[in-house]
């Protein structure tokens, strides 16, 4: 799989699907992450879309996570964490580069 097949991955994605699974319904996620119902079942769907498979079983209000889903969820946790890590190296080397300059 190439890059460009990823491309339409983002944090914000990743971070919506991991809370309606977390929280088992759109409405429970959409409330965590203070945006409307429909940006999350929206976002959802899109990261659906961008991969090709379904991650997420629709029962009326609630939602349970396919075996697809399940492991996009358990790497997609993993690719957050990575990326909270390489965040924080930047602020440190920030930080350090701004000490250094004064």
């Amino acid at each position: 799989m190439g890059i460009s097949r990823i491309t339409g991955l983002n944090y914000s994605c990743l971070e919506r699907l991991l809370t309606t699974v977390d929280r088992g319904s759109f409405a429970a996620a959409s409330e965590a992450l203070s945006l409307t119902l429909s940006a999350v079942s929206k976002s959802v769907g899109k990261t659906e879309k961008e991969l090709g498979i379904p991650l997420i079983e629709r029962d009326g209000r609630s939602i349970k996570p396919t075996k697809a889903g399940l492991l996009v969820c358990s790497k997609g946790t993993e690719l957050l964490s990575i990326a909270e890590d390489i965040m924080r190296i930047a602020e440190q080397f920030l930080e350090e580069k701004g000490n250094a300059e004064e």
